[in-house]
């Protein structure tokens, strides 16, 4: 073949191509970026809505339903829900993989600008994000003694840094106080002067003003006109005039107390015990996780080294997930570097030279660099599946090679030149070794078909492993067959003399002058050319020559050091080796004479693994254990914040004296389902965060959850939920929807569902959204003496709202802040349901009106409208437009499959109960895992097909690859045996592992049987044939095998960070690797020989010669 002879031929040009390579491959690893899996988040999209004080109900039937009328109809949406908490609509968007989120994004848009909204509802915002996703970074800020100015430093000065960053969606600053200037109104002073409230709203509006107003010409100078009259201290806002009648003033001093104050608290956070501000930085959808944290980090740092922080306020960075993502993808290396040595010690012990094993091992850090640019110009990451598949494919990069070199060396042996050597050697087996390639690299064409998680998991690991592998193709093709054909000259060989010297001389000499005068210059000129000739040769000859000596000379001493070092074990390992040599073929013809019991033997072993399968547990994909972890806490609807503090302090304190606790922080207050819910009050929620000091120590861990989880369980009233923090956006493990529309009977089922679950073992941190909401006091007017008096119910309702919530007036600037002033009545006055009645509400009268008759006295709330307590829904979800309630759970010590199956069945035996408008059913990861499976059998099944095809093909055959296709049942089987033995349930990653099995297993078996038949047409009958094949191929096959399989070992010992997620495949392809080997070995010669019925002149004379056995005598006594 014309490439392979034109790599021997010019090994400059091909190494000069191996140079660029390398060097593409390492500027593309700079540039490649991290993440810990690939781009798995969901493409959805969340409509985010505020209602401002609109209770459940209202936003359901005013704000949630129209919105989903309208985006319902938006292309590629698979799945819509929605809540409608108090004050927020949330509607979610769940699209197909493969829409276009930013066409999508313009649909949706275009759609919702038909919703008529209320005319107090904001503008709906669409958010790129998943809002209840944790933050890539949470910083908390100490140090001032006043929280007000480290919250006013946080969000004019930290958080405007930190949102114009790349990549950066939002910004969240929680904690400390709110500065406010409160107008506390005296609620009897403002009924006896019959003042309505809204008019000292009004005064303040109006009389804090700068306006222009316009421009005035004197002369030759212009000026501009400008009316300065904004509240320039408190004591000015508290000499505002509110009424003037008679020569009588009432000011605002006289009616109210005007003082500086907080807002009302919305959360608490705590750090290490201390009150702090937090800021919790948000990515956008498609930005790189490590890259946002790292660039925050650095800006952080120059802020504080240009003084923009203060000096007496620290920050801490308290929770990150790029350290994790980084630490993961660290393992993954450092598991893959291990690999490569292990493969390559294995190389050396069955080649026992160093140049050659240096060779061979060239093909691993060339074909991963050419896999780096490869992944860089297909916009891939480097995560822990892409990085997986180059550390799987590490000892699968060395069989081209193994392969090549055996047949140069074989064509060495007989005698050729070493350049026709490697050239028939490598032209002989060419074929082999792309249609083995190709054979492996065509599992991964059916990802195309892989629906959900599975699909978005295994795109990056299969185009990895296809390039790493079509990359050590190419080098053994042409990289190993330049190497083995470079001479190096032996430094004796540099300094002979010159072949052409005597004929150079000769000629110089009759190009001499006959001028005698002349020839001493013209020998002189000679002399000079020579020499500059020789220094040439020297320095671009000889000098490489001679470094190229040297470096020969280097590698046999070492290679003679390491000789001696470990000859004690390369004679052990030869001794174990040969012994297994000469045993093998008295083995197969053992077997090959007992064909029925060795099928027999294998069926049974397959029936075993199958059945010992249905007891291997599922799961979609393995939880990381990250070395941090969460606890929401949430106590009875209607506690005040306050509470919850005091109560999330002693938690604290409890907490702190974990001597395996690195650092412990909360949050007290604000919404855990939707972080940028911003009408959204949760005062009886809180979230305690743990930090380990050994993130590592999966056993101290578990303890710390164990004693935390007995710590709460000891607080009366108090329900908690555990949790870590989501790298990638999941459901929960277990949810159960219930849906009716009926909101009283959605609690009854709701409750009676948890019930259900509450009995199954294996379920902890159950939850329901059908909760009741927070205590509502509800005012219901009295429409018949809201006429008789002359009042509005829309202005009365307006009242009511601004002396209990307050209205924000106008604002207070000071410097650069803006400062909210609030108004509403006292404290005092609105504490407790007997006072709301007492409230006065017919002063809104006189504000444009003359007051109607009977209005000369205050009329109370009471008077005109019923005061009751009562408590509505604390929100409404919908899932496909219906109302439901969605029961939640976490796992506990039992594998998604077995709760999925025993949850499945008590909701069959509730159906029959259930009313004929409501349906219970399970969702959650059961449900992604499902789809996930399905698709992943499908592929695999694909995957099986296309591997027979390729050897179909290869070996003009239809009988052979269906011998060869025997080794698959085979790979199963020693997964299974391996998923049992380690206690690993099944999941995506085990699922993708034995896809990966498929086009590994039928490499050794392809082999075998493609040598069996060479040596059958050159004479052999077919049970020599299979003796000599097997005997023969026994060593590139246990090389293969055992190169593939240290290049696996590292990442299947499950050791750090991440090693949740490779353990699974790693010990899926090794175990199958191992066991199908083995059997390959004996059940494939024993299945060809019964399958194959192809009958050679060869088999023809070993039958003839074989003599009948006498009647009633042994076999043996006719030999």
């Amino acid at each position: 073949m014309n490439y392979i002879r034109g790599a021997i031929s010019r090994p400059v040009t091909v190494s000069m191509f191996v140079v660029a390579v390398i060097l593409f491959g390492i500027v593309s690893l700079d540039r490649l970026a991290l993440n810990l899996l690939p781009d798995i988040s969901y493409p959805s999209l969340t409509i985010d809505t505020a209602y401002t004080d609109a209770a459940p109900e209202e936003i359901e039937s005013l704000i949630t339903q129209p919105v989903e009328e309208a985006v319902g109809v938006v292309s590629g949406l698979t799945r819509i829900s929605s809540v409608s908490r108090p004050g927020q609509s949330e509607v979610v968007l769940e699209f197909n993989w493969d829409t276009d989120m930013d066409l999508a994004v313009l649909d949706v848009r275009e759609k919702l600008d038909f919703v008529e909204l209320p005319r107090d509802a904001e503008k709906s915002v669409i958010l790129r994000f998943d809002p209840s996703r944790d933050p890539v970074m949470r910083v908390r800020l100490q140090g001032l003694s006043d929280l007000r100015m480290l919250r006013f430093f946080a969000e004019k000065e930290l958080k405007k840094n930190l949102e114009a960053m790349d990549g950066v969606a939002a910004i969240k600053v929680v904690g400390g106080l709110e500065e406010e200037v409160q107008i506390n109104i005296d609620e009897k002073k403002l009924a006896e002067l019959d003042i309505p409230i809204t008019q000292v709203t009004d005064i303040l509006q109006r009389e804090n003003l700068n306006m222009a107003s316009g421009s005035l010409y004197d002369q030759e100078s212009s000026y501009m006109v400008r009316t300065l009259n904004e509240f320039k201290s408190l004591e000015e806002m508290r000499r505002i005039i509110i009424r003037d009648e008679g020569g009588r003033q009432v000011r605002l001093e006289d009616i109210a107390q005007v003082v500086r104050g907080a807002k009302d608290r919305e959360v608490i956070a705590r750090l290490n015990g201390r009150e702090s501000v937090e800021v919790a930085i948000y990515k956008e959808g498609d930005a790189n996780t490590v890259t946002v944290s790292r660039a925050v980090t650095r800006r952080l740092a120059s802020l504080q080294e240009a003084k923009i922080i203060p000096a007496d306020v620290s920050y801490a960075i308290v929770a990150d997930q790029a350290d994790f993502i980084e630490q993961a993808i660290g393992e993954v290396r450092s598991n893959a570097w291990m690999g490569g040595l292990l493969a390559t010690i294995i190389l050396f012990l069955f080649l026992k030279d160093v140049r050659s094993t240096l060779m061979i091992g060239l093909s691993i850090p060339i074909s991963i660099m050419a896999t780096f640019a490869l992944m860089y110009q297909t916009d891939l990451t480097l995560n822990i599946m892409s990085l997986g598949g180059i550390a799987l494919g590490i000892g699968m990069l060395v069989d081209n090679s193994i392969v090549v070199l055996e047949a140069i060396d074989r064509h060495k042996r007989s005698g050729l030149e070493l350049a026709e050597a490697v050239y028939r050697g490598t032209t002989e087996v060419s074929m082999a070794v792309t249609a083995s390639t190709l054979t492996t690299v065509a599992v991964f064409l059916p990802l195309v078909f892989v629906e959900g998680i599975a699909g978005q998991l295994f795109t990056d690991q299969a185009l990895t492993i296809t390039y790493s592998l079509l990359a050590s193709l190419v080098v053994a093709l042409t990289v190993l067959p330049m190497l083995m054909a470079v001479r190096f000259r032996r430094a004796e060989e540099l300094y002979g003399a010159d072949p052409t010297t005597e004929t150079v001389t000769a000629t110089a000499e009759r190009l001499l002058s006959k001028r005698r005068w002349l020839r001493p210059f013209q020998q002189l000129e000679r002399w000079i050319v020579r020499g500059i000739r020789a220094l040439f040769r020297f320095i671009f000859g000889a000098i490489f020559q001679v470094v190229l000596a040297d470096i020969r000379r280097i590698i046999g001493w070492i290679g003679r050091l390491l000789g001696r070092a470990i000859r004690p074990v390369l004679g052990s390992f030869d001794r174990v080796f040969l012994s297994l040599q000469r045993a093998y073929p008295n083995w197969l013809r053992l077997a090959l004479d007992h064909k029925v019991v060795v099928i027999g033997l294998t069926l049974v072993v397959t029936l075993a693994a199958a059945g010992l399968y249905t007891t291997l547990g599922t799961e979609l994909i393995p939880p990381l254990t990250q070395g941090e972890f969460t606890f929401e806490i949430q106590l009875p609807e209607g506690t005040s914040i306050e509470h919850t503090d005091r109560l999330m302090q002693d938690v604290e304190g409890r907490i702190k004296q974990y001597p395996e606790v690195a650092t412990v922080f909360s949050s007290i207050g604000g919404s855990n389902e939707n972080q940028f819910a911003r009408q959204v009050r949760k005062e009886n929620t809180a979230a305690v965060y743990l930090v380990m000091k050994d993130r590592l120590d999966k056993a101290a861990e578990a303890r710390c959850i164990d004693r935390v989880r007995g710590e709460l369980d000891t607080l009366p009233e108090v329900s908690y939920k555990f949790s870590r923090p989501a790298h990638f956006t999941f459901k929960r493990p277990i949810e159960v929807e219930v849906v009716t529309y009926d909101l009283e009977q959605l609690k009854t089922l709701s409750q009676r569902t948890e019930g259900i679950l509450a009995r199954i073992n294996g379920l902890d941190d159950i939850k329901t959204t059908a909760e009741m909401g927070n205590p509502e006091i509800h005012v219901i007017f009295d429409r018949e003496r809201l006429a008789r008096l002359g009042l509005d119910e829309n202005q009365v309702a307006r009242v009511i709202r601004n002396k209990i919530r307050g209205d924000v007036a106008t604002r207070f600037k000071e410097q650069d802040k803006q400062i909210d002033i609030m108004v509403r009545a006292n404290e005092s006055d609105r504490t407790t349901v007997a006072q709301v009645k007492e409230l006065v509400i017919n002063s809104a009268a006189a504000a444009d009106a003359p007051a109607p008759a009977g209005l000369g006295v205050p009329v109370k709330l009471g008077a005109v409208a019923e005061v009751v307590m009562a408590r509505g829904p604390n929100e409404i979800h919908h899932i496909k437009s219906s109302r439901a309630a969605v029961l939640s759970a976490n796992l506990s010590g039992r594998d998604l499959g077995s709760v999925s199956a025993e949850i499945n069945r008590e909701l069959r035996r509730l159906a029959p109960e259930l009313p004929a408008n409501a349906t219970v059913a399970l969702s959650g990861q059961n449900e992604e895992l499902q789809t996930a499976y399905r698709s992943l059998l499908f592929a695999l099944g694909l995957a099986a097909f296309l591997v027979y095809l390729v050897m179909a093909a290869q070996f003009e055959s239809l009988v052979h690859p269906f011998i060869i296709m025997f080794t698959v049942p085979l790979g199963a089987v020693g997964a299974v045996l391996g998923l049992a033995f380690t206690a690993t349930p099944v999941s995506v990653m085990v699922f993708i592992g034995i896809i990966i099995l498929v086009g590994i297993v039928v490499n050794n078996a392809i082999v075998l049987v493609d040598y069996a038949n060479q040596l059958r047409a050159e004479g052999l009958s077919k049970r020599e044939a299979l003796v000599a094949a097997g005997q023969v191929r026994l060593r590139p096959i246990l090389m293969t095998t055992l190169t593939t399989m240290l290049g696996l070992l590292p990442m299947s010992l499950g050791l750090g960070e991440g090693a949740e997620i490779r353990a699974p495949m790693a010990i899926t392809v090794m175990s199958g690797l191992m066991f199908s080997t083995l059997l390959t070995l004996i059940v494939i010669p024993v299945v060809y020989e019964a399958v194959d019925r192809r009958v050679t002149a060869a088999d023809q004379a070993t039958a003839a010669a074989k003599p009948e056995p006498l009647t009633g005598l042994r076999p043996s006594a006719c030999e």
